[in-house]
């Protein structure tokens, strides 16, 4: 019998490991990006250097090693005319732990909606990006991700893209 409880005891222990490890995060961030590339495809517009985002973003592991990231927020420039910006996006991740860290690879495509004045454009991005989660807490994290956001427009010979930054926490159900 005492067999039993132990074998019993080590698949509870294996099963509150795996839970955790799918346990879905919500969190917000912060994206940094410098739209002076995309001027090309949105003539109409006047685009600033120096673009602020906020969001919430969702996480979820789908298998071991792989994450479903979704995320959507607003945003703001700090230069030039007044500029209003919002993304919708959702990635699939790659994540490589290592102790309480985890590096990851990423493949995400969005929606870029900008508001100038009466003006609005709707665009489609992409991205293949690279970043980090670090656990502060049993439930508490911190991600960074470096992403060349690209603006699909493909009546464009070259797509115009433009580095993204991002940076924000996350909280563990």
């Amino acid at each position: 019998m005492r067999k039993y409880l132990w074998v019993f005891g080590l698949l509870m222990v294996c099963l509150e490991a795996l839970a955790q490890e799918r346990a879905p995060s919500l969190g917000i961030g912060a994206t940094w990006m410098e739209l002076d590339n995309f001027q090309q495809v949105l003539p109409t517009f006047t685009l600033s250097r120096k673009v602020l985002l906020f969001s919430v973003r969702g996480e979820t592991q789908i298998e071991t090693g792989m994450a479903l990231r979704l995320a959507g927020g607003w945003g703001f420039a700090f230069e030039g005319s007044s500029l209003g910006i919002a993304h919708y996006e959702t990635a699939l991740a790659l994540n490589f732990p290592f102790g309480r860290a985890t590096a990851s690879v990423e493949l995400g495509s969005g929606i870029l909606h900008l508001t100038q004045n009466a003006e609005q454009a709707w665009r489609l991005t992409g991205w293949i990006g690279a970043g980090g989660r670090f656990s502060l807490f049993s439930r508490v994290s911190i991600f960074f991700d470096v992403v060349p956001l690209v603006l699909l427009e493909f009546s464009q010979q070259n797509l115009p893209w433009v580095w993204s930054y991002r940076a924000g926490v996350l909280w563990r159900f």
